[in-house]
């Protein structure tokens, strides 16, 4: 069962790379998002971004197979891709929670926030059966325009076997000519079995600036 559920999770992994998950724009100045950092926690810099998480959690690379099948080479070749991911490393060679940091290019006909989001709601449809949108919110990260969201959705559809669903934050930030996307989540039977790891997630995804 363990290899079965570790299946689903890493496709879980992968099917929140790059999606952006959008509800409806709210209107009024945009707070920063959330930047304190708790004690102990380690933080990831390089030339483009900073991210903090718990110090337990290590960095991973993302299977690269299930990831061509999502990031297509026109997207790599652009620039865009998995830029950063850790997590924490269950006996099951799951890391579960975990995190990930996705860039990718901004099609010329989008121009700003609302569109992006509004413009990948088919794909989050077709990807993503059962997504339950649980809350939303506009923030900015570093000047840019960002949303704050957190869902839900089934892992069965992924492995039959599975029987939770994965609990996710998800920091969605427009840049100009690219999106970057920071994921993070758990599994769980319910939201009150993950709340301590939901909330968890969306202190890391709001710890994201870019430089």
């Amino acid at each position: 069962m363990a290899e079965r559920a570790g299946r689903g999770r890493r496709w879980a992994v992968v099917l929140a790379l790059g999606i952006v998950l959008a509800a409806c724009a709210r209107t009024g100045a945009a707070p920063d998002a959330p930047t304190t950092i708790p004690e102990g926690w380690a933080t990831e810099e390089n030339e483009a971004f900073v991210l903090a998480h718990p110090s337990t959690w290590e960095s991973f690379v993302v299977d690269e197979d299930l990831v061509a099948e999502l990031v297509g080479a026109d997207v790599r070749e652009a620039g865009g891709g998995i830029v950063f991911a850790a997590g924490l490393l269950r006996p099951d060679g799951v890391h579960d929670p975990n995190v990930n940091v996705v860039v990718e290019p901004i099609p010329a006909t989008i121009d700003d926030l609302d569109e992006l989001v509004a413009a990948n709601l088919e794909v989050v449809g077709a990807l993503l059966d059962g997504y339950e949108l649980l809350g939303e919110e506009r923030v900015e990260v570093t000047g840019r325009r960002a949303a704050i969201l957190t869902g839900s959705y089934p892992l069965d559809q992924f492995d039959p076997d599975e029987g939770a669903r994965w609990w996710m934050a998800q920091l969605v930030v427009y840049d100009g000519e690219m999106a970057w996307t920071v994921s993070c989540g758990t599994a769980g039977a319910d939201e009150e079995a993950v709340a301590d790891d939901l909330e968890r997630c969306r202190r890391v995804v709001g710890t994201f600036r870019l430089r």
